[in-house]
């Protein structure tokens, strides 16, 4: 269980979440949810500055691994950037990647938000899938981390936030 979010944070916090491709199939999208600890009355918010992730199923010939942070639940399918409540999607394109010498890559990706995208949902989902179903994909881990503050709003700056990310 989360724990409830603080007041406003002076230093960045971190939070860890992994994902597995589909057991059976690695195109299906398969769904983690994340919880915040934000609640509508605590008038608190996320204030996201940073994504990492570790896509370590790149063992092999997949096409692309994609992952995606979202407020909104149970979508089935790894949605668009353009999709409402998307927070942002990460993508690696590996065509080829054994033959190339690219079979291992084992170093973080890193988005950076400047400014920071704030966040008052109290869960998070992230999805993961491959664009083709590849044994090298199937079952596989991938590992998210989120660098967060938390920020203390007024009631019309709140809902200006839940309105426009969602609940």
């Amino acid at each position: 269980m989360a724990k409830a979010a603080k007041a406003a944070d002076q230093f960045m916090n971190f939070a860890g979440v992994e994902s597995r491709t589909d057991a059976v199939d690695s195109t299906v999208a398969e769904e983690t949810e994340l919880r915040t600890g934000l609640s509508v009355r605590g008038k608190l918010i996320w204030l996201i500055h940073q994504v990492e992730w570790w896509p370590t199923v790149l063992t092999g010939n997949i096409d692309n691994i994609r992952m995606a942070i979202s407020t909104r639940k149970g979508l089935g399918i790894v949605p668009a950037l353009t999709d409402d409540g998307t927070v942002c999607i990460m993508e690696n394109r590996m065509v080829g990647a054994a033959a190339a010498g690219l079979a291992e890559d084992d170093s973080p990706k890193k988005l950076t938000f400047l400014p920071p995208v704030p966040i008052a949902s109290p869960t998070l989902s992230v999805y993961i899938a491959s664009t083709q179903n590849h044994a090298d994909a199937v079952d596989k881990l991938c590992a998210m981390r989120i660098g967060f503050t938390t920020s203390e709003l007024d009631s019309a700056a709140y809902t200006e936030i839940v309105e426009t990310w969602g609940w």
